[in-house]
C-alpha cells in the first residue's frame, strides 16, 4: 500500500493574505485541490493524508466535498 502525505499547514505569511497559502485560489480552484487531484487519479497512491492545522480541518473538508475530493 502506498500513502502520499502532503504537508500543508502552513500559514503563508509570506504571501500577505489573511488566508493560509493553501487556500488560496489558482485558477478558481484553492491551490491544495491543485495538489491533491494528481494523487487521488494516480492508480499506485492507495491513501492520501493531508496534515493541516486543527483549526482549518473543517474548511477544508467542507472544500474538498464541494471539489469532489475524497
Amino acid at each position: 500500500m502506498n500513502t502520499a502525505i502532503i504537508a500543508a499547514a502552513g500559514m503563508g505569511s509570506r504571501m500577505a493574505s489573511d488566508r493560509p497559502k493553501q487556500f488560496l485560489q489558482l485558477a478558481g480552484i484553492p491551490i491544495i485541490f491543485h495538489t491533491l487531484k494528481p494523487f487521488e487519479e494516480c492508480d499506485s497512491i492507495h491513501e492520501v493524508i493531508v496534515v493541516l492545522p486543527a483549526e482549518q480541518t473543517a474548511a477544508f473538508l467542507e472544500m474538498a466535498g464541494r471539489h469532489g475530493l475524497r
